[in-house]
C-alpha cells in the first residue's frame, strides 16, 4: 500500500482528514482530491496542492491508484505541504524504526497500476487515518 517512489507534482492526489469538532464525539474523515502541488521554496518540501478544510493536519495522502504517498502537514504562507514517502522512511530509519529503508534505486514494478475508485481509497485510509479526540 505504499508507494514505490515519490509522486511528481501534478499527480492526482487524495488526503484525508478529520475536521475540527466542538463536541469531542467521533467523526467521519473528509476525503479531498485535487493535484498535488509542486516542489516549495525549501527543496526538501513538496507544497500538497490539495484544498483541505480549516484544522490540524497529520492525515494520509494517497496517489490516484490508491498507494500511499505522504502525509499532509501544515506549510506557510504558501499552503499545506507534502511529507513524502522517501522522506517518512528515510525519518524512520534514522530513529532506527525501520529494518531496510528502501534504496532511492528500487526497481519499480513495470506497468502502470489501475486507477483506484474514489470509494476504494476512501475505505483504505480509514485503515490508515487516526482521530484524536480531546475534550476542554
Amino acid at each position: 500500500m505504499l508507494a514505490a517512489r515519490d509522486a511528481f507534482a501534478g499527480s492526482p492526489g487524495f488526503a484525508v482528514e478529520y475536521i475540527p469538532s466542538p463536541d469531542a464525539l467521533p467523526a467521519w474523515p473528509v476525503l479531498r482530491s485535487g493535484f498535488l502541488g509542486s516542489a516549495s521554496a525549501d527543496a526538501d518540501a513538496q507544497l500538497l496542492g490539495i484544498d483541505l478544510p480549516a484544522g490540524p493536519r497529520g492525515g494520509p495522502v494517497f496517489d490516484g491508484t490508491g498507494q500511499l504517498i505522504g502525509l499532509a502537514l501544515p506549510g506557510g504562507a504558501g499552503g499545506d505541504r507534502l511529507v513524502t514517502v522517501s522522506q517518512l522512511r528515510k525519518a524512520l530509519a534514522s530513529a532506527g524504526k525501520a529494518d531496510q529503508p528502501a534504496s532511492p534505486h528500487a526497481p519499480v514494478p513495470a506497468g502502470p497500476k489501475p486507477r483506484a475508485s474514489v470509494d476504494q481509497v476512501y475505505e483504505d485510509s480509514l485503515k490508515t487515518s487516526l482521530q484524536v479526540i480531546t475534550a476542554p
